[in-house]
């Protein structure tokens, strides 16, 4: 049997200080918004909608599909186009769960067979802010 080596994800990311974070949610959850919030703060964008993980031997690489690449929805207002790259999959941001814990133990989920940090963030306001220093100490 095959092992799968890509996967297309319904997801944003962008690239902080070259480490990538997959943004997890459902259609409206803020993917977007919280994408372009990270970018107005430093961060590169890797893909708005559309995020392709690519298996490697020791990490996940995070892509965008060549058709929207360097592009991101700012809702109501239209599709701006943007610096992209690509990185190394670091962490995912949960938008469509609420953490319960205001210091919640580490929860990981799991790529290809590889761990990866996750944290669930919903309705969090300021999240960006918070997402750049979690990100700078890793």
């Amino acid at each position: 049997m095959k092992e799968i080596s890509s996967l297309n994800l319904h997801a944003s990311a962008v690239s902080f200080s070259g480490k990538g974070i997959l943004i997890l949610g459902k259609s409206g959850s803020g993917k977007s918004k919280l994408a372009l919030a990270l970018i107005s703060s430093g961060a590169i964008l890797i893909a708005d909608d559309q995020v392709i993980l690519n298996n490697q031997k020791n990490e996940i690489i995070l892509s965008a599909p060549k058709a929207i690449l360097g592009k991101i929805e700012a809702r109501n207002i239209g599709i701006l186009e943007v610096s992209s790259t690509k990185a190394q999959l670091c962490l995912v941001v949960s938008l469509d769960k609420t953490e319960h814990h205001r210091l919640p133990k580490t929860k990981y989920t799991e790529y290809f067979g590889k761990k990866i940090q996750i944290l669930h963030c919903k309705n969090l306001n300021g999240l960006e802010h918070s997402l750049i220093h979690f990100v700078k100490k890793e």
